[in-house]
């Protein structure tokens, strides 16, 4: 009996392995992809790719990949699941990109089985720039023109403008599909010029206001009229009751603030830490390139000026960068201390001010003894938010550490009448009105280890 059962089970060990033996018989398969036909397609197109996909040797597919390259650099790509033989079909944007000129791109196709054994195919497609009838200039007002191309140049368009009493004009392009794949392109500020795909305006600016031409080219993405930082200025409208400006502000470029007679005033403020007045009405930006959000305050009648980041009062940033804050007692404020008495160490953006960042990681406040510092309330701190949060104190060890001889102030060790890291009139000091002094925080060593500097003008 116990003979019989070793041999039942030896003939049991013979059938797996035989069994085993007859799974490997097909080895890895051998996948075959058949590709239709792909016609010449436009930059700017969705391509239509069938294809048949079998194998050989029996082995169940996985999938199949179509990538599409330009020179060798894959710009789009799609996968999908192949459970059975059959056909499929992918399909692609070819994109459109400037200063590609016509030519062929390549098609990537792979496809593969279970046992990762695959067959490739790569085809030439033809790609060609669309010479659009026309586009579509859509201003920041919702005003759209039609832009026409030039009779010897395909890919320049232009259009006349009307901008009465403003010398810019600001707006996106949009070309329309063409023919049956077509896609709709958009041609807006990029974060490094014109770009594709987006809707973020650009910026026409003309040498006088009315009605001027604007030019656009789909091919090298130059349009004009075009900022001359050395003779131009750009223009920001607000009027009380749209009185919020937010957008991208250039270092070393002008601006002129328009849409109302109350902020040509003499006695509106232009806060000197983000403007400096050319004496022509306009005024040069001094803070780093960046998004900012302005308030005019027809109250105090003066701009207020603040760093935005995602949509927000910016913070202070790993690095240094971003934004630096000062929250203090009621006796410092823009354009005048005398707007915020009673209000000392309120948090939000309009008591607590942002510096502005002049150079990366070095932030700068500028006040008036008398005007925007009182004298006998001398109480500040910094802070990376216009709320509480990171805080720069003045005691070693601190996580985050402000020091310096900034004469006449001392900075506060957590003493008795002196907070750590607040900002003081040292002893025995005195403060004349009309004095005007410059905070420099300097973070470019260690964004931990601030600097401080004081600077009498």
């Amino acid at each position: 009996m116990k003979n019989l059962r070793y041999l039942f089970m030896a003939l049991l060990c013979t059938l797996l392995a035989i069994s085993c033996s007859k799974d490997d018989d097909g080895g890895e398969g051998s996948p075959v992809l058949t590709v239709a036909e792909v016609a010449p397609a436009m930059f700017g197109d969705s391509i239509i790719i069938d294809v048949k996909c079998t194998d050989n040797g029996g082995v169940p597919l996985s999938t199949l990949k179509g990538s599409l390259l330009y020179s060798n650099e894959e710009v789009a790509q799609q996968t999908v699941r192949t459970k059975t033989e059959g056909d499929y079909r992918l399909k692609l944007f070819v994109p459109y990109y400037k200063v590609v000129p016509d030519g062929n791109a390549q098609l990537k196709l792979t496809l593969q089985n279970i046992r990762f054994a695959t067959a490739e195919k790569t085809v030439d497609i033809l790609l060609t720039r669309p010479h659009y009838g026309s586009l579509t200039l859509i201003t920041s007002d919702g005003t759209r023109y039609t832009m026409l191309p030039d009779a010897s140049n395909p890919f320049l368009f232009s259009t006349t403008v009307n901008s009465l009493g403003k010398n810019t004009v600001q707006g996106y392009i949009i070309a329309p599909k063409q023919g049956a794949n077509g896609n709709e392109i958009t041609f807006g500020e990029g974060n490094h010029g014109v770009t594709q795909g987006v809707t973020d305006n650009i910026s026409f600016v003309n040498a006088h206001s009315g009605s001027f031409k604007v030019t656009f080219n789909t091919l090298t993405y130059a349009y004009s009229p075009i900022y001359d930082p050395n003779s131009g200025y750009l223009e920001i409208v607000l009027t009380e009751a749209a009185n919020t400006f937010n957008g991208n502000l250039v270092q070393g470029y002008n601006y002129k603030f328009i849409g109302d007679d109350a902020l040509t005033d003499n006695d509106w403020y232009y806060d000197p830490d983000f403007f400096t007045s050319n004496g022509d009405g306009t005024y040069k930006f001094n803070a780093v390139t960046g998004t900012y959000h302005i308030t005019a305050n027809y109250t105090r009648k003066a701009l207020q000026v603040w760093a935005v980041s995602a949509g927000e009062p910016a913070k202070l940033q790993a690095d240094g960068t971003g934004a630096v804050w000062i929250i203090g007692s009621d006796g410092l404020a823009k354009p005048s201390y005398t707007f915020i008495q009673g209000q000392g160490w309120w948090t939000d953006t309009d008591h607590a001010l942002c510096m502005a960042q002049i150079r990366s990681k070095v932030y700068q406040l500028t006040f008036t003894v008398g005007k925007q510092l009182n004298p006998s309330s001398v109480n500040f701190k910094f802070f990376g938010q216009a709320g509480w949060g990171v805080e720069f104190k003045g005691k070693e060890g601190s996580e985050y550490r402000v020091t310096g001889n900034p004469v006449p102030f001392i900075i506060g060790e957590g003493t008795p009448g002196h907070d750590d890291g607040n900002i003081y009139l040292a002893d025995g000091s005195t403060l004349n009105d009309g004095d005007t002094y410059v905070l420099t925080l300097d973070l470019s060593a260690d964004p931990k280890n601030a600097v401080l500097t004081v600077t009498k003008k």
